[in-house]
């Protein structure tokens, strides 16, 4: 049994328990404890799970809060940038993630936009973007580490609209073939909002390239544009990524 799988099924047991021990987890698993502290480990790492003596934690609803606070200017950066791609009369699909989100407050703060249909499974999103544009969001599970909703009503939403562009966030990039995610329950939604657009948009802060998801929703062939920021550790990387014909714009 691969840690990934193990990974999915404690992130999944957290989202129902919030709580449970190493040692359940252990024989749950038919593993040692000190395969499950490891597995923890790595939740932790990526803000999967959190860690008392002896167990496993959801994450805290601050989470998402700690999320918004990193790497702002350069997300304000990525968020400017962004902008150049919608004009009135567009309609778009925003993922759920904080630097979408910081893209959507662009949005609402830029005057010369003011005709937009916005579709977003994103709670915070929904909110920032209604008083000013045309929203649309599903029903559905609300994941309040996240801030946002997924389930079955969730992909049924996704799988019947058609949008100029989706805005599209990812947990990470490194070692993959395109964009990750590690969530479960994100999974099938995110899909969704691929094949939903016609254009697809990336937005990456530069922690992206240090990270990397248990799946890939979107195949870096299946990308058009992503913007993000060029550092000396992530060099390599964006030549890979552009020789996959994606279009980079380094802010």
């Amino acid at each position: 049994m691969s840690n990934s799988y193990r990974i999915e099924k404690i992130y999944d047991l957290l989202l129902v328990r919030k709580k449970v021990s190493v040692n359940e987890l252990a024989e749950m698993f038919h593993v040692t404890p000190t395969t499950i502290r490891r597995d923890l480990i790595a939740m932790e790492e990526k803000g999967l799970a959190g860690r008392m003596r002896g167990f496993a934690v959801a994450i805290s609803d601050t989470a998402r809060e700690a999320g918004v606070n990193l790497f702002v200017e350069e997300k304000r950066r990525i968020a400017e940038a962004a902008k150049k791609y919608v004009k009135n009369g567009m309609s778009l699909v925003l993922d759920a993630g904080t630097t979408v989100e910081t893209f959507a407050e662009t949005l609402v703060e830029d005057g010369a936009i003011d005709d937009l249909d916005i579709v977003t499974n994103s709670l915070a999103i929904g909110l920032k973007t209604g008083r000013h544009f045309r929203v649309a969001m599903p029903g559905g599970i609300v994941l309040s580490n996240s801030a946002c909703l997924v389930g079955m009503d969730v992909e049924s939403f996704f799988s019947n609209i058609h949008v100029d562009v989706a805005f599209l966030g990812t947990t990470g990039i490194e070692g993959s073939d395109g964009l990750t995610v590690s969530y479960p329950l994100h999974l099938t939604v995110k899909k969704q909002m691929v094949a939903c657009a016609r254009k697809r948009i990336a937005l990456l802060d530069s922690s992206k390239f240090s990270f990397t998801g248990i799946f890939t929703f979107c195949n870096f062939s299946d990308l058009d544009v992503m913007i993000t920021v060029k550092t000396d550790s992530n060099e390599k990387d964006l030549e890979e990524i552009a020789s996959r014909g994606v279009e980079l714009v380094l802010v």
